[in-house]
């Protein structure tokens, strides 16, 4: 066992039966790895392979749910061991979406690479959370911590597992256990320990006040005689769209003749979006012009302010190899449980809400927390560093900055300060650019 966990057993030593029920119904459960009936390790997955693997990574992925559920259960709100807590729960998700998109050889076993890779991350938090654990520790959560050293040796010995025993042995410490592998609806429990709060208003909502300039959300803008000089069209957007024409927006896949409309709608949209996240996550005056101009220099460099495309099977939502989806190019197995997949395809304000809402997470929870604003670059790294956590997950925090940074991910971080900087200087509809 972990040496970090020795202190669980001096505090609370549960009764043997509930070792012995978790490591009888593991053992049971354990079969020889899958990349071991293969002989031909250069063969793929076929379908009803890669379907199963699917449907291992949704039991994997809702057991991890339970998992921090727990863990955050004995950790103090407020604690940054929550935030720790969170970038490993995403980095767990774009690790399988990984194995997913990586073209997954027969010979391979990317379960075991998994589940390794989560327990390897995982561990430290264990260790770190002993000193909120009571002398009555609890339960489940003990057991979480000694079948995660289980675990990981069956790995190391080159033995497998079946989903089945892992939904019965959440089953064993769990109200539902696992519950429904195909259920999206927003799950407010895990919302709420990440520090992400109610749930975003919901696909179909309007805005709830009036679509008029507030001179506390672009405080230092409002001396910023460029930042509405609009070199496309020349229309002051202060006082356009009332919510009504906004609506338009819902199922518009633009043509490269409607710009002269669609730009200043959507600019007028962003802005909204913005105001309201401000508004809702009281941002700091200082911070508020730089989060509005990070949410629209996003959605630039995610999709030219898109959510709909057309194609020859109609208008349908944008979205990437990877899986992201709409204007903010939000990934829902990644997001699973903070967002509505549907409403993120469908709502045009669902989806910039819930990439507002991610940047502003992203920008005051790792951003400002890590001070990024102290390094070389001053204000503006905050937007950079929250721009790379949004791309790569919470671990791409310094990524705009690192030397050893791979070329791929140099030239985004570049592009997308370059349109950060050219919606700093006043020119905000340069995205007609990309028609």
């Amino acid at each position: 066992m972990n040496p970090g966990h020795a202190c669980y057993s001096r505090q609370s030593r549960p009764g043997l039966r509930y070792i012995l029920f978790s490591l009888v119904l593991l053992f049971l459960t354990a079969l020889p790895s899958s990349a071991d009936e293969h002989s031909d390790a250069d063969a793929f997955l076929s379908d009803a392979e890669t379907e199963q693997l699917r449907q291992d990574l949704l039991v994997w992925d809702r057991f991890m749910v339970l998992l921090v559920k727990q863990l955050a259960s004995v950790i103090p709100v407020g604690d940054s061991t929550r935030d720790d807590l969170f970038g490993i729960f995403l980095d767990v998700r774009y690790y399988s979406i990984e194995l997913m998109s990586s073209g997954i050889s027969a010979g391979t076993d990317p379960m075991r690479e998994l589940m390794e890779f989560s327990w390897e991350k995982l561990n430290p938090v264990f260790e770190s959370v002993a000193e909120y654990i009571p002398d009555l520790f609890d339960l489940p959560l003990w057991v979480f911590g000694s079948a995660a050293d289980l675990m990981k040796e069956f790995t190391l010995l080159g033995i497998g597992w079946q989903a089945e025993g892992l939904r019965q042995f959440a089953e064993f410490f769990a109200p539902g256990g696992l519950g429904s592998l195909n259920e999206n609806a927003v799950d407010q429990e895990l919302r709420e320990i990440f520090g992400f709060g109610p749930s975003i208003p919901a696909p179909g909502s309007d805005f709830d006040f009036e679509d008029e300039p507030d001179a506390n959300t672009n405080e230092d803008s409002r001396h910023n005689p460029e930042r509405l000089r609009l070199r496309f069209f020349g229309a002051h957007l202060a006082h356009a769209a009332p919510h009504a024409e906004l609506r338009r927006l819902h199922r518009w896949a633009p043509e490269r003749d409607e710009m002269d409309e669609y730009l200043p709608l959507t600019h007028r949209l962003l802005n909204l979006i913005a105001r309201e996240r401000i508004r809702l996550s009281q941002v700091e005056p200082k911070h508020r012009e730089l989060f509005r101009r990070l949410l629209l220099s996003t959605a630039w460099q995610e999709t030219c302010w898109r959510q709909f495309k057309r194609t020859s099977k109609g208008v349908v939502p944008m979205r990437s190899p990877a899986g992201a989806i709409g204007m903010m190019q939000i990934i829902p197995r990644v997001w699973r449980g903070f967002y509505d997949e549907k409403g993120l395809a469908g709502d045009v304000f669902y989806n910039a809400r819930a990439g507002g809402e991610i940047l502003h997470h992203y920008l005051t929870r790792y951003a400002l927390r890590h001070r990024e604003h102290e390094q070389a670059g001053g204000l503006d790294n905050l937007a950079r560093a929250t721009y790379a956590s949004y791309n790569g997950g919470p671990k791409k925090l310094t990524r705009y900055r690192a030397k050893n940074a791979p070329a791929r991910a140099k030239k985004v971080d570049r592009e997308f300060f370059e349109k950060y900087l050219a919606i700093k200087q006043g020119d905000e509809l340069a995205v007609a650019g990309c028609f």
